[in-house]
């Protein structure tokens, strides 16, 4: 709650770690029910000194919140990285939607540091994944790479 806190500066943007999987959870039940696809997307910004790192978290998550669409959810999965969920986002179209919302938060980031890095990764239920866990743990694997 405190990330959450500071990530927002007063404003909710960005839902905590325990909320988003929550939810995400939730997707994934919804998505067994009706049949469609739920993308889970992994922002992190590497290349930063420490003292810079949640200032420009705070950014990304802010540039995210204004990008995701009213049925997505962004929210923190660590302390330094972001996620989002987007339901009936295909394997097909997860990475277009990935590539909007990097393009878009680079924008905003490279006003703060140009030397920054900004990881991203994806995974979809159920093409790739067959539970929470699996989803999780393959787009923390791709964020790895």
């Amino acid at each position: 709650m405190a990330l959450q806190e500071r990530l927002s500066r007063n404003r909710r943007v960005c839902l905590d770690r325990q909320f988003l999987l929550f939810l995400l959870e939730k997707e994934l039940s919804r998505s067994e029910r009706y049949n469609h696809f739920v993308s889970f997307l992994l922002f992190r910004i590497e290349g930063l000194p420490k003292k810079e790192q949640a200032s420009a978290l705070g950014r990304l998550a802010k540039a995210l919140a204004k990008e995701v669409r009213d049925s997505d959810y962004l929210g923190t999965t660590g302390k330094e990285t972001l996620g989002v969920i987007v339901p009936y986002a295909s394997f097909e179209s997860a990475p277009i939607v990935l590539k909007r919302l990097r393009s878009e938060s680079l924008l905003c980031l490279s006003q703060i540091h140009r030397k920054l890095d900004l990881k991203t990764s994806f995974a979809v239920y159920p093409t790739e994944a067959d539970s929470l866990d699996t989803l999780v743990d393959l787009a923390l694997r791709r964020l790895r790479r």
